[in-house]
C-alpha cells in the first residue's frame, strides 16, 4: 500500500484494542493490526455483479443439495438412496434429535441462509437502497458464518465413501456434486463479501467516504490517536471497535451489560466481553466431562447378517487403517480425537493465563486463539460420517447402522468447545501488555 493516507481516521483493532491509523483501501488491500496481525479491514469488493452472479449460482446449487439424493448404496437387489435432509431426519427417528437438529443447522440451513443473505445483501448494495436495509442481514451474516460447514461435511462424505467401498456399490447423486460447487462458491462470496467489506463499499458507492466511526463517538479521540507519539488503546481513548460492521463506538455506559449497540449495524458492543473467562471457563468444563464417553461409549452400531459390531471412534480409525485408507485415518484421527483434546488444552492454557494477567508471549497466546477459532469446526467430521452411514445403510434384515449414545457425547463437546472459543475475549490478553510497542508502526499494510 501506498504511504499517503486517504483518510487519516484511526482503527481500533478488535482483538488487542490497539489504536491503528487508518486510511482508504483500494482494490485488493486489506487492512492488518501491526501489533497481533489481526485482519481490520478486508478487500472490499471489486465488482457486486460477479458477486451476484456467483450468489445466483450458489443458490441454485443449494437448492439441489436439499433436493435430489446425495448418494445411492445398491446391495445384491436393494438400492437404497438418501438426500441431505433424510440423513439428517434419520438421526431424528433414532432418538438422537439433537444431533438431526445440529447437522440441519450446520449442512442445511446455515449454508442456505448463507447464500440467501448474500443474495439480499449484494442486491441491495447493487439497488443503492438504504444502509439500515443491511443492518440486521450483515449480523446475521457474521453469526452464521462459524456454523456452515459444508467443506466438513464434504469431507465426511468421502471418509463415509471409503467405509462403504467394500460393502456395497455407491452412485453418487446431484447433490454430491451441487456440495462440492457450493463449497467453491460460499468460499468465493465470503472471500468477496464481508460485513465490514460491505459497509465500504456501501458508503463509497454514495460517497459517504469511509465513515468507521459510528455517532456519538467525541472526534477528540481521532485528534490525540493522531498526535500521541506513544501506541495508544482504544479502552484509553473511551472507544471500542464493533466486532461486525468495523465501526469505532464509544464505550458502552453500563461495561457489565449488553444494552449499548452499535449505531451502524445494531450489533451489541462492549468494552470486554461481560464475564467472558468465567463464561469459557463453564463451557470448557463441560466439555473437557464430556470428552470421556465421547471417546468411550460407541458412536455406532452396526448389524448385519454376519453379526454386530460396536465402533468408538478410535475402533472407527481402525476400520480405515485395515482398509488401506491410511491417509484418511490419520484426517479422522486428528479432526476426531486430537484436535477437540487440543482445543481443551489451548483453551486451557489461555484461560489460566489470562486470569492470571500473565504477559507471557502475548502475540503467541492471540495466534493460538484464533487457531483454535478455525479448527474447530473440523471436529463435526465424525458427527457426519455417522449421520450419513445411518440415512444410507438400512436393509433391513442384510444390515443397518445405528448412533450410538457417544455420537450425542462427542457432538456436544464439538459444540460446548465452539462456544468456548467464541465466549472468549483476546483483548484480554493484551490488558496487561499494552505498553508493549507494536512489532511495526501502527498503521495499516
Amino acid at each position: 500500500m501506498s504511504s499517503d493516507p486517504a483518510s487519516p481516521t484511526p482503527t481500533v483493532c478488535p482483538e488487542c484494542d490497539l489504536v491503528c491509523a487508518g486510511r482508504l483501501l483500494g482494490p485488493g488491500e486489506v487492512g492488518r493490526c501491526p501489533r497481533c496481525d489481526n485482519l481490520l479491514h478486508p478487500a472490499p469488493p471489486e465488482s457486486a455483479q460477479t458477486a451476484l452472479a456467483l450468489a445466483c449460482t450458489g443458490g441454485v446449487l443449494v437448492l439441489i443439495l436439499n433436493t435430489f439424493p446425495l448418494l445411492a448404496l445398491k446391495l445384491h437387489a436393494t438400492q437404497r438412496e438418501t438426500t441431505l435432509i433424510q440423513a439428517a431426519l434419520e438421526m431424528w427417528h433414532h432418538d438422537m434429535r439433537l444431533v438431526g437438529l445440529l447437522v440441519l443447522l450446520t449442512t442445511v440451513i446455515a449454508p442456505a441462509a448463507q447464500i440467501f443473505i448474500h443474495l439480499h445483501v449484494l442486491w441491495q448494495l447493487q439497488t443503492g437502497r438504504a444502509w439500515s436495509t443491511l443492518r440486521a442481514p450483515l449480523r446475521w451474516l457474521h453469526q452464521l458464518r462459524p456454523w456452515s460447514m459444508g467443506e466438513v461435511f464434504l469431507l465426511g462424505l468421502l471418509v463415509s465413501l471409503v467405509k462403504l467401498q467394500h460393502v456395497a456399490d455407491i452412485v453418487l447423486g446431484p447433490a454430491f456434486w451441487a456440495c462440492l460447487g457450493l463449497i467453491f462458491i460460499t468460499a468465493a462470496l465470503n472471500a468477496t463479501v464481508h460485513a465490514r467489506s460491505a459497509w465500504v463499499w456501501f458508503e463509497r458507492r454514495h460517497g459517504m467516504g469511509e465513515g468507521v466511526t459510528a455517532e456519538g463517538v467525541s472526534s477528540t479521540w481521532i485528534s490525540r490517536a493522531l498526535e500521541s507519539p506513544n501506541p495508544l488503546t482504544g479502552q484509553s481513548l473511551g472507544v471500542t471497535p464493533c466486532h461486525v460492521c468495523g465501526a469505532q463506538c464509544p464505550l458502552p455506559t453500563h461495561p457489565d451489560s449488553q444494552a449499548d449497540s452499535c449505531e451502524r449495524c445494531g450489533s451489541p458492543v462492549h468494552a470486554r466481553r461481560p464475564d467472558s473467562l468465567s463464561r469459557t471457563t463453564a463451557l470448557l468444563l463441560a466439555a473437557a466431562v464430556l470428552y470421556i464417553p465421547a471417546n468411550v461409549l460407541p458412536v455406532m452400531h452396526t448389524q448385519s447378517i454376519l453379526g454386530a459390531q460396536n465402533d468408538t471412534i478410535l475402533s472407527g480409525v481402525m476400520v480405515l487403517l485395515r482398509t488401506g485408507s491410511w491417509p484418511l485415518a490419520l484426517v479422522v484421527f486428528v479432526a476426531s480425537v486430537v484436535v477437540p483434546l487440543l482445543k481443551l488444552l489451548a483453551l486451557g492454557l489461555l484461560v489460566f493465563t489470562t486470569a492470571r494477567r500473565s504477559i507471557w508471549a502475548p502475540l503467541q497466546r492471540n495466534r493460538l486463539y484464533r487457531v483454535v477459532e478455525i479448527i474447530g469446526r473440523w471436529s463435526m467430521l465424525d458427527v457426519y460420517v455417522i449421520t450419513v452411514l445411518v440415512g444410507l445403510v438400512q436393509f433391513r434384515t442384510l444390515a443397518w447402522v445405528l448412533p450410538g449414545p457417544g455420537a450425542l457425547a462427542f457432538a456436544a463437546v464439538v459444540v460446548l468447545t465452539m462456544f468456548a472459543a467464541q465466549s472468549f475475549d483476546p483483548r484480554l490478553i493484551w490488558d496487561r501488555a499494552n505498553n508493549m510497542p507494536p512489532r511495526r508502526p501502527a498503521n495499516l499494510k
